[in-house]
């Protein structure tokens, strides 16, 4: 239900101070916050022992808060989704990277309710226990995963019960949740040839409306998973000369 205070003045709904998260339904999609991304990172390494590090992340962009009109198109784009996948091959010193983007679609979507995330033929579900599918590749780039991931460690709300503060005006603040630490296995194809991995990855699921305060261009993001089993996380929020920004 969405309260007027819970609104911006360009209809979006903000993240305040008090959140309630409940879950699985809050790993799915939330519509009536403006900006939204899951992502997926990690390290693995092969039968050989070679290592190699990926990204996999979706982010939906709504472009009109609100319910749909009445008679309107399905036609009409109501969400952006934009993908990006990298793999690091640390022998050769190489990255691949292939990037998406599409208008909201039976092929462009996350479910509410639930973590179902669809951008084409990638994909990221959750199943039974929590155990996470994903599935993405580019053929013109030679790679692709299919890769099982289960935590190991309980999901993490952050800062205040998953309220997370990013600046001094109401409603700067994001809902932010991961499981900092996953088992992986499953398949990585590079040039054609299927390679059989394991590894650790981190899961991070972020949604609001107003997030980052005035002169803020970007923040830079850091995940650590320790040896001794304990995990770190940190950003910085900088302007456009790279310069920190305080929160």
């Amino acid at each position: 239900t969405r309260r007027s205070s819970d609104l911006q003045d360009d209809g979006w709904k903000r993240v305040e101070p008090g959140l309630e998260l409940a879950f699985p339904a809050d790993h799915g999609a939330h519509p009536d916050t403006r900006t939204e991304w899951w992502y997926v990172t990690g390290q693995l390494a092969d039968a050989t022992g070679a290592r190699y590090g990926f990204q996999f992340t979706v982010f939906r962009r709504g472009l009109e808060p609100g319910a749909a009109a009445a008679g309107e198109s399905p036609l009409h784009a109501r969400e952006l989704y934009a993908g990006h996948l990298a793999l690091s091959d640390v022998a050769r010193g190489e990255t691949r990277f292939a990037e998406r983007l599409a208008r909201s679609s039976p092929l462009a979507r996350a479910a509410v309710g639930e973590l179902d995330v669809r951008l084409e033929d990638w994909s990221l579900v959750r199943g039974e226990n929590d155990a996470l599918t994903l599935r993405a590749g580019d053929p013109a780039r030679g790679f692709a995963f299919d890769f099982a991931l289960r935590p190991t460690k309980a999901l993490v709300l952050h800062g205040e019960r998953g309220y997370s503060h990013k600046g001094g005006a109401s409603g700067n603040a994001s809902a932010y949740v991961s499981w900092p630490r996953l088992a992986l296995e499953g398949a990585l194809t590079l040039d054609g040839r299927a390679l059989a991995v394991t590894g650790a990855a981190w899961f991070d699921h972020e949604f609001g409306s107003s997030v980052l305060p005035e002169g803020v261009a970007g923040w830079d993001w850091f995940g650590l998973q320790l040896d001794d089993g304990r995990e770190l996380m940190l950003f910085a929020l900088r302007d456009a000369q790279g310069a920190p920004v305080e929160a």
